[in-house]
């Protein structure tokens, strides 16, 4: 006679998304830290990112540079995420992360930025498909320490951690655009401001870290 043992774990994850779904606060790691090129010839670093309850939420497209090589905002983020890990500088090097089907991939990215815990609050936007059905993505809007709760900002001041509870207040879901036919539409080229939590525009380069 076989005998089952009760696996609580299991057991909450029936019928639970396995996706983020909605705008708000999450703390985990980023999984993927791949470089990708849009249609436009945009460079960008694509991340995947999986919070602590083993929700996921993938393809956060970060534009960098445009064809032109001017900077982007969201290589303002990318040094927001780098100030929240307290990396000063991070290189181009090999990466090692599972599809959306578990199957291990290689390829190009930025391995500092993954498998270290981090905060983001994520901010979800809906956009219209080609075929006129409505599909969503995610934004970051922000990322913050994962222990102490800084913003960049405050952790490049050494300051107390104070401006995370409003920007969590004041977030909410993007409204929806219609999608650009030919674009890349995992990701968009304007990103939302970080309201307050991103990189000042000129900081002290004595850095805390």
């Amino acid at each position: 006679m076989r005998t089952f043992t009760l696996n609580t774990k299991d057991a909450a994850e029936v019928g639970q998304s396995r996706f983020i779904t909605e705008t708000g606060k999450y703390i985990g790691k980023f999984v993927r830290a791949e470089f990708i090129k849009s249609t436009q010839e945009t460079d960008g670093i694509e991340l995947d990112f999986v919070a602590d309850d083993g929700r996921r939420a993938n393809f956060l497209s970060l534009w960098l540079t445009n064809v032109d090589g001017r900077d982007l905002y969201g290589k303002k983020v990318l040094s927001a995420i780098m100030a929240c890990l307290k990396l000063r500088t991070i290189n181009e090097g090999p990466i090692k992360f599972q599809d959306k089907d578990g199957n291990e991939k290689r390829s190009v990215g930025l391995p500092d930025l993954m498998n270290k815990p981090i905060g983001v609050l994520l901010q979800r936007e809906e956009y219209q498909k080609d075929d006129g059905s409505t599909g969503y993505k995610f934004n970051i809007n922000a990322p913050f320490n994962a222990e102490t709760e800084q913003t960049a900002s405050e952790v490049i001041k050494s300051a107390k951690a104070e401006q995370l509870a409003g920007m969590v207040a004041s977030l909410a879901d993007r409204k929806p655009r219609q999608q650009q036919r030919g674009g890349f539409n995992r990701g968009a080229h304007d990103y939302p401001s970080a309201s307050g939590g991103g990189m000042p525009e000129n900081f002290d380069p004595n850095i805390p870290f």
